[in-house]
């Protein structure tokens, strides 16, 4: 029953959610054939209720799920608790049935002693030795073949129980299957549906497309031959136009000859030209009168280097002169000291005498020399030995100097 049960559930949510998705598929194929709905463009406020109410059926979808699961499992852990509790109920039932036979096993009754326990001489025992027995079970037979007949009726009936449970099974497998194959029969109609309507809507909407195109195409020609004719008109109204053309003679009175202050559109060509002679006549005036100012200051410039050139000739000429003036006035310096040593020497030697022989050589020397050359004194020959240094230094102060103004005059 519990089986049956839950295959008519499963039926009838199967049965449920196809004919959600045949409404839902039915208002998709509605709303695909609504021509002003798919032409005028996107409803985003529609679009936006439909998917939270998409969202909201899934969650309320995912919740029925959940508490269907939900359910299978209540039910499912109740029938194994209902049959563990009826294993457990048969095992007790048998546990006891087994504890019950053990307990007649047990009595002295069914436990009498065997021969070979009590040690009977069966040779030494007459006829007198046959008794009967309290405990004797004379229908041990007719029991042993109720209890036989009892079993097997048992037997039977669990057999009975157990093919009529598998026969309840299978009829529910059947019943299942025959559901199953139910839903895959709708399901695949619903598909072949589904797939009929998108064939029609397909076939219907390239039709559409194609008197579509056709109108876009014929609206596109008809409104480029009205572009080619605005733009034909167009140009000939700018080419032909007085106004847009600007011509000069609106703006003058033929009669008069005057300017006429409305129609007036600026000068005419030969007096733009002139204009932009008088202009091209100015800008080569103000290029001679730059060209004149250059070459003065070139010629300024010329005349100030050469100042310049000559007031630096001038210095190093004047240094020059000093240069040489301070040199002579240190040679004549320096030739009065040797003089005025040499004289001190002589004095000296004249008044004390000399014991140096290289001394007195040297003063024979100096003699001897005064005696071979009488035209030149010893003090003139000692001043020019003394300043051939102060020489030499001059000469290379006097190259040094003529280099520096040759330098600058380049």
């Amino acid at each position: 029953m519990s089986q049956t049960r839950l295959a008519a559930d499963a039926y009838e949510k199967e049965q449920r959610r196809v004919a959600n998705l045949r409404a839902r598929n039915n208002a998709r194929r509605d709303r695909f054939l609504n021509a002003r709905l798919r032409t005028i463009g996107i409803d985003r406020d529609g679009i936006d209720a439909q998917i939270a109410a998409k969202e909201a059926a899934a969650d309320a979808q995912a919740r029925a799920d959940y508490a269907y699961q939900q359910e299978m499992l209540r039910v499912r852990y109740a029938l194994e608790e209902q049959e563990l509790a009826m294993a457990q109920q048969r095992q007790a039932e048998s546990y006891a049935l087994r504890a019950e036979h053990q307990a007649q096993m047990a009595l002295p009754k069914n436990e009498m002693p065997r021969v070979s326990a009590a040690q009977v001489d069966v040779d030494a025992c007459g006829a007198s030795s046959a008794q009967l027995f309290a405990g004797e079970d004379r229908n041990q037979k007719e029991r042993i073949a109720q209890e036989r007949a009892q079993f097997a009726e048992w037997c039977m009936a669990k057999k009975a129980a157990n093919d009529e449970k598998r026969a309840a099974e299978k009829a529910d497998e059947m019943a299942y299957h025959e559901y199953l194959m139910a839903v895959t029969k709708a399901r695949e109609d619903n598909e072949m549906a589904m797939k009929q309507a998108m064939s029609d809507y397909t076939r219907d909407v390239a039709a559409e497309n194609a008197e579509r195109a056709r109108l876009n195409d014929e609206s596109r020609r008809n409104q480029s031959a009205a572009d080619e004719a605005a733009k034909q008109a167009e140009i000939a109204y700018q080419t032909e136009s007085a106004f847009l053309t600007e011509d000069m003679g609106q703006g003058i009175n033929p009669a008069t000859g005057r300017v006429v202050r409305d129609r007036y559109k600026g000068f005419t060509k030969e007096e733009t030209k002139q204009y932009f002679r008088d202009n091209d006549r100015v800008i080569e005036e103000k290029q001679v009168r730059k060209a004149n100012e250059a070459a003065d200051e070139r010629a300024f410039a010329a005349q100030q280097a050469h100042i310049y050139g000559m007031l630096t000739e001038m210095e190093a000429e004047r240094a020059l002169q000093d240069q040489r003036a301070l040199l002579m006035q240190k040679e004549e310096l320096l030739t009065q000291r040797m003089d005025a040593l040499a004289k001190k020497r002589r004095d000296r030697d004249e008044k004390f005498g000399s014991v140096d022989n290289s001394v007195g050589f040297l003063r024979a020397s100096a003699r001897a020399a005064d005696k071979r050359s009488p035209t030149t004194p010893s003090s003139a020959r000692a001043t020019q030995v003394g300043t051939g240094g102060a020489r030499r230094e001059a000469a290379r102060g006097e190259l040094c100097f003529e280099g520096l103004s040759r330098k600058r005059e380049n």
